[in-house]
């Protein structure tokens, strides 16, 4: 599990967008994919499983901060282990700048299949809904992506 915890903290904490909630978050989801190991039939998609896990844990951890009335600092200004807005080169800057305005399931589908490397079945088991949905979500945050990058490269 070491070598993927920091694809697994990567997604979370680009879900959370807190590296010490993000830290929680997987510490947590590893514990549900232990206790839940009897259940993975195939090997050989331990990683995406996995991630799948997180990327779930994490979205209910934002679920849990929004209705305690915590809000998350703003996408871009992270704690000072990540690289300053002003540090960053434009595209990455701009990306998640966009992926910050996309709506949680959205961005958690988008992140599982694009980052990740989740199947669509996949990423849907670890959200709890349908393939179908997964597949709309994402192509939704594809257009909204690729519109909120148009619109950064013309500004």
């Amino acid at each position: 599990m070491d070598a993927l915890e920091p694809g697994a903290l990567g997604l979370a904490r680009r879900i959370l967008n807190d590296r010490d909630r993000a830290a929680e978050a997987v510490q947590e989801a590893f514990l549900r994919a232990y206790r839940r190991r009897d259940s993975l039939r195939d090997d050989s998609r331990i990683p995406q499983w996995l991630l799948a896990i997180v990327g779930n844990t994490a979205r209910e951890f934002l679920r849990a901060d929004r209705s305690e009335g915590q809000r998350r600092q703003e996408w871009g200004k992270m704690r000072d282990d990540v690289v300053a807005p002003e540090q960053a080169g434009e595209p990455d800057l701009a990306l998640r700048q966009a992926l910050a305005e996309l709506d949680e399931l959205s961005r958690t589908a988008f992140l599982l299949i694009h980052q990740a490397g989740c199947s669509y079945d996949e990423a849907a088991a670890g959200l709890g809904c349908p393939p179908g949905t997964v597949r709309s979500r994402v192509h939704r945050a594809r257009l909204a992506l690729k519109s909120a990058l148009e619109r950064r490269s013309r500004a």
